[in-house]
């Protein structure tokens, strides 16, 4: 009563105060200004469900990445690591979670509002996979004036309106989905074939125009999780850990397959196979994989969206080799390229990038820590 705010406003704040109270280092970090409230809030979050006794070490492997890290790095890193600590496994939670999935309408102002999809991540990412895709293709063309933002909402609003929602035509066995930005990248088709050929194509001719595009998601399974020899979760790109039965599902009807080869300890990235003889999409594979996001520091921008950048200037003697490429989205390659921004890699620091500023401030940014 005397802050005038909700019972629930003040549950929710004491439930997010006791959680970060179990996590001293943080606390200490957030009262001397090393961690925003929103680093605290990313790591109360992920101590949720820790077991009580290992929030010592949920704290080692989380805060020092806090430090140097963006709050949604932080998030993802903390999720990560709870992964690793919860005494249940993914599958029991995520069957709980899956009755939860909901479908809900919020009122905002000015004649807008939101919608809110809560459902399975994979279903979910492959929503936001054929969405996006329509977009892109819209948003190239020379007429075009609106943002890829106002693209994705219309197309998403077209979609649940008047497209092809009950009867939307599944993936044949032998069709393909939606190419990617890079072609040869893997791929795991969410959809499956339900129809015979001519339905397919009758189905597509009336479906709407979105319905040739299919979502594409890439999913990082432990062979040793395939062989029921490990129960080391299966990742979603763009989201984190799944359950492993979901990464089988899905495999059971992927069009192909790329092979990574992983340190057994560390989980580098040593090889990507020979799927191609075009060595340059290997490598770029093998960076994108490497660097999941932009790599400067804050940018969460998708690798498979950025450039390959040569940290070292081609003309300048730089190779091309995975330790002196690196991703960059389109504007901070720019950055790199056309102001007094600087970056160069510490002689046997990895993948480490350290960015100096027109001030001369220096920032390091490293690819996230393997699972």
């Amino acid at each position: 009563m005397a802050r005038r705010v909700s019972e629930s406003s003040v549950r929710a704040q004491l439930d997010e105060a006791t959680r970060l109270s179990r996590l001293p280092a943080a606390l200490s970090a957030l009262d001397d200004g090393l961690l925003s409230p929103s680093h605290a809030r990313a790591l109360a979050d992920g101590v949720t469900e820790v077991p009580p006794g290992a929030e010592s070490h949920f704290e080692q492997l989380v805060v020092p990445t806090a430090l140097n890290a963006s709050p949604a790095q932080t998030r993802r890193r903390a999720r990560a690591v709870r992964e690793r600590l919860h005494p249940l496994s993914i599958e029991v939670r995520a069957a709980r979670r899956r009755q939860e999935r909901r479908f809900a309408f919020e009122a905002d102002r000015d004649g807008m509002a939101w919608l809110h999809l809560y459902a399975p991540c994979v279903e979910v990412r492959g929503a936001f996979e054929r969405v996006d895709a329509a977009a892109r293709v819209l948003a190239s063309a020379s007429h075009e004036h609106r943002t890829i933002a106002q693209i994705r909402a219309d197309v998403a609003a077209d979609l649940l309106l008047h497209g092809d929602v009950q009867d939307a035509p599944a993936e044949s066995h032998d069709s393909h989905p939606e190419e990617p930005d890079t072609p040869d990248s893997p791929r795991v088709s969410v959809r499956r074939s339900t129809q015979a050929p001519a339905d397919v194509r009758r189905s597509r001719r009336d479906a709407g125009r979105y319905s040739r595009f299919r979502p594409t998601v890439r999913v990082t399974v432990p062979v040793l999780t395939m062989l029921g020899r490990s129960e080391e979760p299966a990742v979603l790109e763009g989201y984190g850990p799944i359950p492993t039965a979901v990464a089988e599902d899905l495999a059971a009807s992927a069009p192909s397959f790329v092979r990574l080869l992983t340190h057994p300890e560390t989980g580098t990235i040593l090889s990507v196979g020979r799927s191609s003889y075009a060595v340059p999409a290997d490598l770029r594979r093998l960076v994108q994989l490497r660097d999941v996001r932009c790599r400067f520091p804050g940018c969460e921008r998708g690798a498979d969206r950025c450039d390959i950048d040569h940290t070292r200037s081609w003309e300048h003697g730089g190779q091309t080799s995975h330790d002196n490429l690196a991703c960059l989205c389109r504007a901070h390659h720019r950055l790199k390229h056309q102001t007094s921004w600087q970056v160069s890699r510490p002689p046997g620091a990895g993948a480490e990038l350290v960015w100096t500023s027109p001030l001369g401030r220096t920032v390091s940014d490293s690819p996230d820590p393997p699972f």
